[in-house]
């Protein structure tokens, strides 16, 4: 298991409260084993056994590995991109994702808070993987 820890995320005050929250995670990495991510609001202390039933659960997202590179020298290197603007191509199948949690009700359960810390715990198929869950950032997301 990883265990990810967030700086304070400063919640958004509104006029007229918020429809719909998410916690979007950005560039997500999926080249090594397959991994489920568990999410809570303002428990740092959360263990491997809390779960679903975990104070201050989220929610979870499952990521599909990509597992090891089978191909030649480069098959699995996302690193280039489009050539030019009007390139159709679609993306590696290695590119970093984007993920999107909805996080509408655990929000609610703390909306008098200023800010909120995010940890995610992180389990991989596979017991010997470690540096798991590897992203570029996290956002706060509230909808009108």
């Amino acid at each position: 298991m990883q265990r990810w820890e967030s700086e304070p995320l400063a919640l958004p005050t509104h006029d007229v409260p918020f429809v719909e929250a998410s916690l979007d995670f950005e560039d997500i990495q999926h080249d090594g084993t397959s991994f489920t991510v568990y999410v809570y609001f303002d428990n740092p202390d959360v263990d491997a056994a809390a779960g679903a039933k975990g104070e201050g659960y989220v929610g979870k997202f499952r990521v599909f590995g990509h597992g090891d590179c089978w191909g030649g020298q480069g098959h699995c290197d996302p690193s280039h991109g489009p050539v030019h603007d009007f390139d159709l191509r679609h993306a590696h199948p290695l590119a970093p994702i984007d993920l999107s949690l909805d996080c509408t009700e655990a929000l609610r359960e703390i909306a008098e808070k200023d800010e909120v810390k995010v940890t995610a715990l992180a389990y991989a198929d596979d017991p010997d993987a470690d540096d798991i869950l590897r992203f570029a950032g996290l956002s706060l997301v509230t909808y009108d």
